[in-house]
């Protein structure tokens, strides 16, 4: 099955962040997969196409730096990082 939609991706393990953001990013055209952790994310990453993915930076368990780093190695999606950390350093850490 072809797809035309672009696939997003949603890791955040607020479930209050998570959904409303696939509901909004659905009814604006675009396919969601939504995980509450990296693990999660990874089998699920595995299992189809991603066009990008939007990672929370306070994940419990595996960082998402890791979840980014591994994204990278195999090849993509880009990644947009969502934090509420304003620190200069958190930022320059995410980049």
């Amino acid at each position: 099955m072809t797809y035309k939609e672009p696939h997003i991706f949603i890791v955040d393990d607020a479930r209050d962040i998570r959904e409303p953001l696939g509901l909004y990013l659905r009814r604006h055209g675009h396919r969601t997969t939504l995980a509450a952790d990296a693990a999660r994310a990874q089998r699920a990453v595995e299992e189809r196409a991603v066009d990008l993915a939007v990672v929370d930076v306070m994940m419990p368990g595996e960082d998402e730096l890791s979840l980014t780093r591994w994204l990278v190695d195999r090849g993509g999606p880009p990644v947009v990082l969502l934090t509420a950390m304003a620190e200069e350093a958190d930022r320059v850490l995410g980049l």
